[in-house]
């Protein structure tokens, strides 16, 4: 990774948050507001770092992860994985 904060895709630099980005927005959810706990440079290891994201279900027939936070942990992983 180049560190933690999104670069835009143009620069061709993988982030964190850009690959955070990116599994979030396959759960069909849309979201924004997106931060993150700390920074990281290139080649420093983070543990135990927190992110906040506001989201809102992509559609009506969308499921709510409001309702169960951790099946939206769960969706976000297996688009990290």
């Amino acid at each position: 990774f180049y560190g933690c904060s999104y670069q835009p895709e143009s620069t061709g630099y993988r982030t964190v948050e850009g690959d955070i980005r990116t599994a979030i927005a396959k759960t069909c959810v849309n979201f924004q507001n997106v931060q993150i706990s700390s920074r990281t440079d290139r080649g420093v290891h983070a543990l135990c770092n927190t992110m906040h994201v506001d989201i809102a279900p992509c559609s009506e027939t969308a499921y709510d992860f409001e309702k169960d936070p951790n099946r939206l942990r769960r969706a976000i992983n297996f688009y990290l994985n």
